[in-house]
């Protein structure tokens, strides 16, 4: 494997951040090439390509966006906002508050320290091919929040905010049969910690929707993990 390595500006007379945008490989008949692009300890904004990026925000708050191809996004200290993009990606938040969004594909999610939140919003009805099945590695229940988006989520009728308004929206199984049988439109299966959205909620079945994701660990969580917007 070839890599081509992009490195961020060092702190020294630098202004608030800077964009790493549109990185081109030389030489494109090559098709495995890895690029990696590191940030500084300012506020980054680093984009990559429709290649398969190593990208690292190093400190600061930082937005980092995979874009296209199988990635490997690592924010490093501060508040950092992590955006895959299409391709199997892996995000790791690093210290800080953090907030990740996986895109297409299975992804694989690790907050690190501090209240992270993984966000489920494709800005159009909740089509599987559009979100994957993710693996959130060290979800912590009661600091962290899965956050749902109601324009993606549209079976979803609870206000928004944290948790469920509507108690039946919500249910912990312990099987995935009980899972399948779920007349819930959010379901946790508690043994696998597999996590289903089910939005033909009246009849069993996930009709259009399925898992969506999986809490590694299976760990206890409620509907108070729970934000929709």
């Amino acid at each position: 494997v070839r890599a081509i390595q992009v490195v961020g500006l060092d702190n020294a007379g630098v202004s608030p951040g800077f964009d790493v945008v549109n990185v081109e490989v030389p030489d494109s008949s090559l098709q495995d090439v890895t690029t990696t692009i590191n940030g500084n300890n300012r506020n980054n904004r680093l984009n990559g390509t429709s290649r398969n990026e190593t990208i690292n925000g190093r400190n600061g708050n930082d937005v980092l966006n995979g874009r296209g191809g199988n990635d490997r996004l690592i924010g490093g200290g501060g508040n950092d906002r992590l955006l895959g993009g299409n391709g199997r990606d892996n995000l790791t938040g690093g210290d800080g508050n953090d907030r990740f969004e996986g895109g297409t594909g299975n992804d694989i999610f690790t907050g690190g320290d501090g209240r992270d939140k993984f966000i489920y919003n494709t800005n159009r009805l909740y089509r599987s091919r559009d979100i994957g099945t993710d693996t959130i590695r060290d979800f912590t229940p009661g600091v962290d929040d899965i956050i749902l988006d109601k324009d993606t989520f549209i079976s979803l009728h609870s206000r928004a905010g944290n948790g469920f308004s509507i108690n039946r929206e919500f249910e912990v199984v312990q099987n995935r049969t009980a899972a399948s049988r779920s007349v819930a439109d959010i379901v946790y299966d508690r043994s696998t910690g597999d996590l289903y959205y089910n939005p033909n909620s009246a009849f069993s079945g996930f009709g259009g929707g399925g898992k969506f994701a999986t809490l590694e660990g299976a760990p206890n969580i409620t509907e108070s993990d729970f934000v929709l917007q």
